[in-house]
């Protein structure tokens, strides 16, 4: 299905951009998703939804397909940060 493969190859990307981001960041580890919590992040018929963990030491990611109007949950992911890494 193309909304799937197009969907798998976004999170790759926004993984591998935050992967990124996050190893140049000192003071907060993952601070370079903060300009992804709290908002949805559409394409095509999916999107994305991030929101910090406790203490903002994990974020959590979860894909949507809206499916007969109604949206279904088709994948969730973490990132989380080991302070003693």
């Amino acid at each position: 299905m193309k909304s799937n493969r197009t969907l798998a190859i976004t999170i790759a990307v926004i993984a591998l951009l935050m992967t990124s981001t996050v190893n140049s960041q000192d003071a907060h580890q993952l601070q370079g998703f903060e300009r992804l919590i709290g908002g949805q992040w559409h394409l095509d018929e999916s999107y994305q939804e991030f929101e910090w963990g406790v203490g903002r030491q994990s974020v959590r990611a979860r894909s949507y397909f809206v499916v007969d109007g109604q949206p279904e949950l088709v994948s969730e992911g973490y990132w989380y940060w080991h302070p003693g890494q």
